[in-house]
């Protein structure tokens, strides 16, 4: 499994810390790889903290896979409150009592592309034309969209905007990230980003930006489009692109 990765983080021009995190990793025993991008819930406390134990902790635990021996849905979820259990030692073991982070993950495997999420960093796949949004933001606002209490218009200034409803917080007893499976697609791209890209640039222009650009001339178009328009948050994303064997 080949890939072509273009990746930044950036505190962006308002916060003094970074608390995104972001990872990969080639697990050659199972050909397959992951990519995986954290935004730490700075309000909650020590999201830097947080972000960086759940995504070193999944890159850990699927470096130390050598077979899956479980339908691949019910072992994303394992990895995920893998993470879950991770954040609720830190959190005993250095006597903190507010910690969070959202993740979001793909994993190319041999026959499918799995997305899966916690919180509202955002997964994306794209083709020649088009960009389709794979994960789901557990968020006040997306939960209030869907049961057409609000507008779309209304969501975008809506003061709730950035309440999660589901994040990697080591409190829960089990995990329910939102899962896509399909199959693998090597003429797919994938951009996993934290809310500082998606709401600093319009998906429009990000949709056209990725389409009508190499990866790393996207890369830095999209950065600069987020610093242009303030960045008031951390900016952090992957570009992924699957090259096959």
């Amino acid at each position: 499994m080949r890939y072509h990765l273009v990746e930044k983080t950036d505190t962006g021009t308002v916060r003094k810390r970074n608390e995104d995190f972001l990872g990969k990793h080639r697990n050659k025993a199972l050909d397959a790889c992951l990519f995986c991008v954290a935004d730490g819930m700075g309000g909650y406390g020590l999201g830097d903290v947080a972000s960086r134990v759940v995504v070193e902790g999944i890159i850990d635990d699927f470096a130390e896979t050598t077979k899956i021996d479980r339908p691949i849905k019910e072992w994303v979820i394992h990895l995920f409150n893998r993470a879950e259990d991770r954040l609720r030692s830190y959190r005993q073991e250095n006597n903190i009592t507010r910690f969070g982070t959202t993740l979001a993950t793909v994993f190319f495997m041999k026959d499918v592309t799995v997305c899966a999420n916690v919180g509202d960093t955002r997964i994306y796949s794209l083709d020649a034309s088009s960009m389709i949004q794979e994960s789901h933001d557990h968020t006040l606002v997306n939960q209030m969209l869907q049961a057409e209490q609000i507008t779309m218009e209304e969501a975008h200034a809506h003061p709730n905007r950035h309440m999660l409803t589901l994040a990697l917080t080591g409190e829960r007893a089990r995990i329910e990230p939102y899962i896509s499976i399909w199959p693998f697609d090597p003429v797919r791209t994938y951009l996993i980003a934290s809310d500082g890209l998606y709401n600093m640039v319009e998906e429009s222009i990000i949709t056209r930006t990725l389409t009508q650009n190499s990866p790393d001339q996207a890369a830095d178009q999209l950065f600069s489009y987020a610093l242009e328009n303030g960045a008031t948050d951390n900016v952090t994303f992957q570009i992924i692109k699957p090259l096959g064997d």
